[in-house]
């Protein structure tokens, strides 16, 4: 009794000493944007405007359909470029005023019940640390899975606040305060119950996929022992061979140092060290599970056996979305001076000749009168005429905008902070594992160039225009007027910067996962 009395007293000294970092707020203000038509963003916002945060923020709640937006639901990054585009097109607000990552304040929770991503986003000054997003996705996916979209949103506002500025007697060396509020029966047993119960549980669905895994093997060694030994598509697919089979002897070292179900502790998962240990485990299943998926993908399309067709639509697909693309404002704008205009107009022009020659190649593969590899080297001699031809266009554009050089360096550092435009296909993944070997490369490329620059150039005024702005605060001349050309550059990239590329979409001040 003596002991749990000193324990509770213990306690009381540490929230006491705590309280000018760990005194609770509500959100500053609460946003509810529902596109999907799948929560009641009324009553949502209510509940989470009770939520206690250690600093005033700006919670922000989207619920999405990636697909309406315009991106490929079968990229892993899609949501963080889809969310990237809604703040950019419809709520500026939401970024940071240097046109990189979001604004002050801002925590974005984000949820796509379609295709099954959450993710969390957040501005510099309020953005979590290390393992903090994944904790925050892991606590949205259980309600996520069970289509309790309100609870799973509420769980990830609940989630982040506890993560927010943490006192160091809650972080991951003071399971001592955890073992106090757990004998104290403190308000702390209910998140430590709910973090062990995420940790079992994704645990237990791992189990149940491992044995798929493994049974695919089979399959997928003999996928990567059938890609053509001539084709220049196979490189990348023999490396994620080689990932995948690296992946399989790690998963089993991982898993070899979990319990059985029946052989965990009633306390298993409450150590920081055993949820790290579950959660590696679990995301290393899904990393494996990818990288067989990607062997057996490549070499059905590079055979052109089993699913090869569905496979050559999504090759196709960031094509189409460049072509689609060509029906944007920013191609039509009278505005555009004579030269820009032209090199707008040959951009629309080659459209139809393009989308006829899709066609065309896939009647010919159709009927195996081509290979996949030359397809496939053709689609990407499409796509590096047209990223030529938007390089071409972007610069003409930075000419005429830029009043000077700082002006120009803001443009240009618009282009890094979009980065790229997320496709997941064999084309891309060989592109971005020979650009990764090469380091930075001075000629632009996208694996939809087209559509970039819609993206880019929905961004790049306003860009402009906040530079300008804090120009005139510093007491500059700097105006929200176009500025005067003085040439045009024939490159795309800034010298001594990299060139925009497609990299996977991954958000610099956040990340995104599936559920």
């Amino acid at each position: 009794m003596a002991f749990s009395i000193a324990l509770v007293l213990s306690l009381a000294l540490l929230m006491t000493g705590g309280a000018a970092i760990a005194q609770a707020a509500p959100p500053r203000t609460v946003t509810v944007t529902d596109l999907s038509g799948e929560v009641d963003p009324d009553a949502l916002e209510a509940e989470l405007a009770t939520v206690d945060f250690r600093t005033e923020v700006h919670l922000v709640v989207l619920v999405l359909d990636v697909a309406e937006l315009g991106f490929s639901p079968s990229s892993d990054g899609s949501l963080d470029s889809a969310v990237r585009a809604y703040a950019g097109d419809t709520a500026p607000e939401l970024l940071h005023s240097n046109g990189v990552g979001y604004a002050e304040g801002t925590v974005i929770l984000a949820l796509d019940t379609t295709n099954r991503f959450v993710g969390v986003y957040a501005g510099q000054d309020v953005e979590l640390r290390g393992g903090g997003p994944a904790d925050v996705q892991q606590a949205m996916r259980k309600d996520a899975r069970a289509g309790k979209w309100e609870q799973a949103l509420l769980a990830g506002a609940e989630t982040y606040a506890d993560r927010l500025s943490r006192p160091w007697w809650r972080g991951a060396g003071g399971m001592l305060l955890a073992a106090v509020l757990i004998l104290a029966g403190g308000a702390g047993l209910t998140h430590l119950l709910r973090l062990r119960r995420g940790i079992l549980e994704d645990v237990d669905e791992a189990d149940n996929r491992h044995a798929q895994v493994l049974s695919a093997r089979t399959l997928t060694d003999r996928a990567a022992r059938e890609l053509p030994e001539d084709s220049a598509y196979a490189y990348s697919a023999h490396r994620a061979h080689q990932e995948y089979t690296a992946g399989i002897t790690t998963l089993q070292q991982l898993r070899d140092q979990l319990p059985d179900t029946g052989q965990r502790g009633a306390l298993w998962g409450l150590v920081p060290a055993q949820q790290k240990l579950g959660r590696e485990y679990a995301q290393t299943l899904t990393q494996v599970d990818a990288l067989g998926d990607e062997v057996r993908i490549s070499s059905d399309l590079l055979t052109l056996r089993g699913g090869w067709r569905e496979q050559w639509e999504n090759e196709l697909e960031p094509l189409h979305d460049s072509l689609a693309a060509l029906q944007d404002n920013c191609f039509h704008s009278r505005s555009m001076p004579r030269a820009e205009a032209e090199a707008a107009a040959a951009l629309v022009d080659r459209g139809p000749r393009i989308a006829q020659e899709l066609d065309d190649l896939t009647a010919r593969l159709d009927a195996e009168e081509i290979t996949a590899d030359a397809a496939l080297h053709r689609l990407d001699e499409i796509t590096r005429q047209l990223s030529a031809e938007v390089a071409e266009l972007r610069s003409r554009r930075i000419s005429r905008l830029a009043d000077d050089h700082d002006e120009e360096g803001v443009l240009w550092d618009s282009a890094d902070a979009l980065g790229a435009v997320p496709y997941r296909s064999v084309r891309e993944r060989r592109h971005t594992r020979e650009a990764a070997g090469r380091g930075e490369q001075d000629t632009f490329w996208s694996i939809s160039p087209v559509r970039w620059y819609v993206l880019w150039h929905g961004g790049s005024y306003a860009a402009l225009a906040d530079q300008r702005a804090r120009e005139a605060d510093r007491g500059g001349s700097g105006s929200l007027r176009s500025g005067r050309g003085r040439g045009v550059r024939t490159g795309f990239s800034r010298p001594g910067r990299r060139a925009g590329r497609s990299s996977g979409g991954r958000s610099r001040s956040g990340s995104s996962s599936r559920f």
